[in-house]
């Protein structure tokens, strides 16, 4: 008889040890944290432009530290930060299901599931088309309400049509130039790589250049025009 082969448990706080700190990793970790924080902002807005819910500052932080406790608790078990995923913000568009305690029920069955390896397996077995059929509703749902944000600006303003059309201008480019940006370094296509992260710096930066707090100021303070009744 062939006997078991004996499992000496792991006593360490976590399965490969203890965390250790290295500035290179440290350096890398923070980039990427950037990366997901710009693209969370960005599913924020949108989720807010759909639940008719008018974000603040403080909004926008909440959001950003449940995303770093997560982040946290990801790491303690071993697995990578996460991130809002825009895809599910085409899905509450799409569905028309706006509450939180849905969106719980839903993350507690997901915990279930995720004991149950057969289920993953099941779940991996669904082919690409179909996947591919769910996916362009929900993010033709998410780029509808992107526009929608959009032509809130003042779209006869050419300053904004510049900001806008150079943004996603460059965004787009940089998605397509991967054999570009390949003969890169890593630690420098893990920014410029990345389009929607170089599309919203650009938009933000332009949009500071061209339509700055100066001219918006100046522009408010205007005296208002008057015109006097004939008598």
């Amino acid at each position: 008889m062939c006997s078991k082969p004996k499992i000496s448990p792991n006593r360490n706080a976590f399965f490969f040890g203890m965390p250790t700190f290295e500035l290179s990793a440290i350096i890398t970790m923070t980039i990427v944290a950037i990366i997901i924080m710009i693209e969370s902002i960005g599913a924020f807005f949108a989720l807010g432009e759909i639940t008719d819910r008018k974000l603040t500052g403080h909004d926008i932080k909440k959001g950003l530290r449940a995303e770093g406790v997560g982040g946290f608790i990801s790491g303690i078990f071993n697995s990578f930060t996460h991130s809002t995923f825009s895809q599910n913000v085409g899905l509450v568009a799409l569905t028309g299901v706006k509450s939180r305690y849905v969106l719980i029920a839903a993350g507690i069955i997901l915990l279930i599931l995720g004991l149950f390896p057969k289920v993953s397996a099941l779940a991996s077995m669904i082919p690409r088309p179909v996947l591919g059929g769910a996916m362009i509703p929900m993010f033709g749902m998410l780029i509808a309400t992107s526009l929608r944000m959009i032509n809130r600006s003042d779209l006869t303003k050419g300053t904004n049509q510049l900001v806008i059309a150079v943004g996603l201008g460059i965004a787009l480019a940089i998605e397509g130039a991967e054999e570009v940006l390949a003969a890169y370094p890593d630690n420098i296509t893990l920014i410029v790589g990345n389009g929607i992260v170089m599309g919203t710096i650009t938009l933000f930066t332009l949009n500071l250049l061209l339509n700055g707090p100066d001219k918006t100021e100046h522009a408010t303070n205007d005296p208002p025009t008057s015109t006097k009744a004939g008598g």
